[in-house]
């Protein structure tokens, strides 16, 4: 049996594909875009690579306290310098109780705003006890941390791919071609995630973990642009890819 092309799907199909996949498209520019302003611009203003970046995110900076990494990593705009100093002070200081009213202020504005009940940001930092928990040595995200955001990217990124699978897979090329590249992003997806809870371990497992990132967009970049390709491109324009295409047809 004869399975058809994307290209020879009616105009509503394609349509239908096309808004999928350009919004699907603008979603994880935005997602990355995201990434960047959160784990990765605030280290390299700070003067750390990218993978140092990772690294700190992940395994944490075993010599300086939690709180200390974050107000001066990703946390780091949204802090004065001057508040940033009197912080790390107090933590030098043993972060005693006697003393946190010289920054309990501090953390009630720049802090805890974000950080409370109201605004549904984890951890809390409402109290002296909440903060007193972020003095101790940087161990980077946590293992509930961990469990929390694989669970949720495991299955989002699943479902996505799966989606953005079976349009690829109608594509005018080689079945081989197609095997690899469905199986690509999944692939990706265990080696980012898997990465991030062996990096809590070893840090040098931060180099995987931005292998694992560009491997799932470049699968993502494949599976997007060559369906609109194949959709919207006249075909007398991919006469010799098609050719090429089908002498593996029977794979």
């Amino acid at each position: 049996m004869t399975v058809p092309t994307i290209r020879d799907f009616p105009a509503s199909l394609k349509t239908l594909f096309t808004a999928f996949l350009v919004t699907m498209g603008m979603g994880y520019a935005m997602a990355l875009y995201y990434l960047f302003l959160t784990s990765i611009d605030p280290h390299l203003k700070s003067g750390r690579s990218l993978v140092q970046g990772v690294a700190t995110k992940y395994h944490g900076e075993r010599k300086v306290t939690r709180l200390e990494s974050t107000i001066s990593g990703n946390m780091r705009d949204f802090i004065t310098d001057a508040d940033r100093i009197l912080i790390v002070n107090w933590l030098n200081e043993g972060a005693k109780q006697d003393n946190y009213g010289n920054i309990e202020s501090i953390i009630q504005n720049s802090c805890a705003t974000c950080h409370s009940p109201e605004g549904d940001t984890e951890p809390m930092l409402t109290r002296y006890e909440d903060v007193h928990m972020l003095a101790e040595s940087d161990l980077g995200v946590s293992i509930l941390q961990l469990s929390k955001v694989s669970h949720v990217h495991l299955f989002g990124m699943a479902f996505i791919f799966i989606l953005t699978g079976v349009i690829f897979s109608f594509c005018d090329i080689s079945e081989r071609i197609k095997v690899i590249v469905v199986l690509l992003p999944f692939a990706a997806i265990l080696i980012d995630i898997g990465s991030w809870w062996l990096t809590h371990t070893t840090a040098v497992f931060a180099y995987t973990v931005i292998c694992g990132g560009a491997l799932m967009s470049l699968s993502f970049a494949l599976q997007l642009l060559l369906p609109l390709y194949q959709m919207w491109v006249p075909a007398r324009k991919r006469d010799r890819t098609r050719e090429i295409g089908r002498t593996d047809t029977s794979d």
